[in-house]
C-alpha cells in the first residue's frame, strides 16, 4: 500500500493529516484527525444514480469509524443490506439484529426511515451496531466506486459496500 501524507496546522492549534490511500480507491480522501479517520468523496464515480442499481444484498466493506476497524466491530458477521426497489424497502443485520424498514431514493439521494424500522433486539458486544445504525441514519446520499455501493453524508463516506 502506497500513501502520500501531508501535514496542515489547525487553527485552534494541533495537526490534522491527509493521507491518500491506493487501497481506498480514486473516489477517497483519507483524513485523519485526533478523533479518527475520516474519508470524502471525490466525485468521480456515477453520479445520480438511478435508484434501480440499488436492488439486491450488499455487504459492508468499510464503516467510518474512529472507535475501531470494521473486522473488529464486528466479530460475528459483517453487516448487510437488501434493498428491494420494488417496494422501496430495505433489510438486513446490523452484524447482530436484524432490521428492516423503507427508504427513498432519488437522483443519487438515500434516505433510510429510522423511525419507523424495525429492530430485533438481541444483546451485543461492542460498539459496532451503534456505529452501523447510526451511519444508516446519516446517509443522505450513495454512489458507486467501481463495484461497490458508498453511502455518504454530503461528501463523507460514511461506508462502503460490495454486493453478494
Amino acid at each position: 500500500m502506497h500513501s502520500r501524507l501531508l501535514l496542515f496546522p489547525l487553527l485552534i492549534g494541533g495537526w490534522f493529516s491527509i493521507t491518500a490511500r491506493i487501497h481506498m480507491g480514486p473516489l477517497c480522501t483519507s483524513l485523519l484527525y485526533p478523533t479518527g479517520l475520516l474519508s470524502t468523496y471525490t466525485g468521480t464515480g456515477v453520479q445520480n444514480p438511478q435508484p434501480s442499481v440499488l436492488q439486491g444484498d450488499w455487504q459492508l466493506e468499510f464503516l467510518l469509524s474512529a472507535v475501531k476497524d470494521s473486522s473488529s466491530l464486528f466479530p460475528r458477521q459483517r453487516p448487510a443490506i437488501r434493498f428491494d426497489t420494488a417496494t422501496m424497502s430495505s433489510s438486513g443485520n446490523t452484524g447482530c439484529n436484524r432490521f428492516s424498514g423503507s427508504y427513498v431514493a432519488v437522483n443519487g439521494q438515500l434516505r433510510f426511515d429510522m423511525e419507523k424500522m424495525a429492530l430485533t433486539r438481541m444483546a451485543c458486544t461492542g460498539e459496532g451496531e451503534g456505529i452501523f445504525l447510526d451511519a444508516m441514519k446519516k446517509t443522505n446520499r450513495f454512489a458507486f466506486e467501481g463495484s461497490s455501493l458508498v453511502l455518504l453524508k454530503d461528501d463523507i463516506v460514511l461506508m462502503r459496500l460490495k454486493k453478494k
